[in-house]
């Protein structure tokens, strides 16, 4: 079995993260669980009209982020809250799109500030946003260019609840 010690020395002490000091006993798939997180898009039941509302979601098991826009044409407005998708009613699914190394997540953010809210196109939403977030954010290699979550991901969401429901 492969465990956290095969994987390779860190600067940091092993049993500030295995307080238990067997890092032996912690097979690598635990290991890699706590230093990876998950994004997902979150959708939503629409509270107007028929387009699912989208949210870019990033859990690492010490937080939960959502990311999205609000409002409507020409007002939408970017958010950023501290909560769980599942803590709404409305929530309907959350699709995986990518891990992300815990090292980047403050270049995460980062980027997120970067992707434009798009006030000026009459038929942008909060799915155009959620979809030109994830390609913003492998572009800048936050998520791995072979992250199979990210193609499985984003052609689920694209091909069977983008647009009208």
């Amino acid at each position: 079995m492969r465990t956290a010690q095969n994987v390779s020395a860190h600067p940091c002490r092993i049993d500030t993260v295995f307080p238990c000091r067997s890092p032996c006993a912690v097979p690598l798939a635990v290991y890699l669980a706590w230093i990876m997180a998950k994004l997902y898009i979150a959708m939503y039941q629409p509270q107007k009209g028929n387009y699912e509302h989208w949210a870019l979601y990033l859990s690492n098991g010490n937080e939960d982020i959502v990311f999205e826009v609000g409002g409507q044409h020409p007002k939408f407005t970017k958010t950023v809250m501290e909560t769980k998708p599942e803590n709404s009613r409305r929530h309907r699914r959350s699709i995986l799109v990518g891990t992300i190394n815990e090292q980047d997540l403050p270049e995460l953010r980062k980027k997120m500030d970067e992707v434009e809210v798009d006030n000026e196109t009459v038929h942008w939403n909060c799915q155009d946003y959620v979809i030109e977030a994830i390609d913003h954010l492998r572009e800048e290699c936050i998520i791995d260019e072979d992250d199979e979550d990210y193609e499985r991901g984003r052609k689920d969401a694209v091909e069977n609840h983008y647009g009208p429901r």
